[in-house]
């Protein structure tokens, strides 16, 4: 009798248990983006800014290749404590002031003249300062997929600091919708072409294809007149503020921080555009209709088969678990502590920092990544001697890699020891 009644105390004290919402513990990992930009900013003022390209290209994969694979989801009896937990927007917004407080700490050193004196020094801090501000596009990425109108702002704001503000909108609007579909995803990346074809002059072919999908958004609503859409278009709008941001730039601060500036905005913009490019390169969706030419195309729903996850553990928390895109893809406001790993996504071998550097090599991408693609359209995984081969390919292309970088950073340009 008296086990009978405790038994359901016992059970619902573990429910209690189980239900437990996340501790800073669990909160901690994701601040791994604000401790590198502070780790930037260090670098910085010790004049070794470049371990910072060292750090990304480096001891980034090396920390994804030796930790564990990431694949723990969040349990189901706590998504909903997790999804609900304010704490967790506390690293999206430390990342995103101390992002911009680096760029304009990294602005006025130029204006004074203690940064980037020589050429050879504005372009390793043009290469590093790229390097972690890319990075931190997926702060705006997680930013402006929240239905909150003050985090989606902000969102918008991390993007227009390398003049694509326009992105927010052709992501969401476009990319979503038509993920693996050419010709409908302007970004979508076809199977043999490289991520260099994929590049864009100041993101020009993107911004145009935003301003058009605008533009007949606008008409859509009865706006018949140029003048009225060009006035009530978002694309153009947020463009003039970007232009007047970079004039407000060279007026005050001088023609060094807005050449800064211009080129800091092209880099990110080729590792964004990388970034897509390693996220969905290949991955059609299929047409279901393509015996019969003559009907408008219908294509199958977009799946977790049309995205590129990967498992690597350093690049995740770095990263706000975008490389869990395959989920992300399937909930879009789905926030970042709880999207999923799943075993039946497509998967990359390494982390989305090594994949970028694998991308700007075309030849070993498809090496790695087309035979892949060959399996997955036959239903099947790659053979055991596939997966040698593979492994070969990459340690081989990533130690050549490394031994160069670090040659580069301590034989060349060594290391600055401060003096206190």
């Amino acid at each position: 009798m008296g086990a009978e009644i405790c038994e359901p105390a016992k059970v619902q004290a573990t429910q209690l248990k189980e239900d437990t919402g996340p501790s800073w513990s669990d909160i901690g990992p994701f601040f791994g983006a604000s401790i590198s930009i502070l780790g930037f900013l260090l670098l910085t003022a010790t004049d070794n800014v470049s371990l910072a390209i060292w750090f990304g290209f480096v001891v980034v994969p090396i920390q994804d290749k030796l930790l564990r694979e990431d694949k723990a989801n969040v349990a189901p009896t706590k998504i909903k404590s997790y999804e609900k937990d304010w704490r967790f927007t506390i690293p999206l917004l430390t990342a995103f002031i101390l992002d911009f407080a680096g760029l304009f700490f990294i602005l006025a050193g130029l204006y004074r003249g203690t940064i980037g004196v020589t050429v050879g020094d504005f372009v390793v801090m043009l290469l590093a300062s790229s390097l972690l501000g890319a990075s931190n596009n997926s702060v705006g990425h997680e930013l402006y997929h929240r239905r909150n109108r003050i985090l989606k702002f902000l969102g918008l704001i991390s993007h227009m600091k390398f003049l694509c503000g326009h992105i927010p909108i052709y992501h969401n609007e476009q990319h979503h919708k038509y993920t693996g579909i050419e010709g409908k995803d302007p970004g979508f990346p076809a199977r043999g072409v490289s991520s260099i074809q994929k590049f864009e002059f100041f993101a020009f072919g993107s911004f145009m294809k935003t301003y058009q999908f605008e533009d007949s958004r606008l008409k859509k609503r009865g706006l018949a007149r140029l003048i009225d859409r060009t006035l009530a278009n978002r694309v153009l709008r947020i463009r003039a503020a970007e232009i007047a941001y970079v004039l407000g730039i060279y007026i005050f601060l001088g023609w060094k921080p807005a050449l800064f500036q211009v080129l800091y905005c092209q880099l990110n913009i080729s590792i964004l555009s990388t970034t897509n490019y390693v996220e969905h390169y290949g991955l059609y969706r299929k047409v279901l209709n393509a015996d019969k030419p003559n009907e408008k195309k219908i294509y199958e729903p977009q799946g977790r088969h049309h995205s590129w996850d990967s498992n690597a553990a350093q690049s995740n928390k770095l990263l706000f678990n975008v490389q869990r895109h395959s989920d992300h893809h399937m909930f879009v406001y789905k926030p970042y502590q709880i999207l999923e790993a799943f075993e039946e996504t497509p998967t990359l071998p390494f982390g989305y920092s090594a994949a970028i550097t694998i991308a700007w090599c075309p030849p070993v991408w498809r090496m790695v990544v087309d035979p892949m693609l060959d399996a997955m359209e036959k239903g099947e995984k790659l053979t055991q001697e596939q997966v040698k081969q593979q492994t070969r390919i990459v340690d081989m292309y990533f130690y050549s890699l490394w031994t160069v970088l670090t040659l580069i950073q301590f034989f060349v340009l060594g290391i600055n020891i401060p003096q206190f």
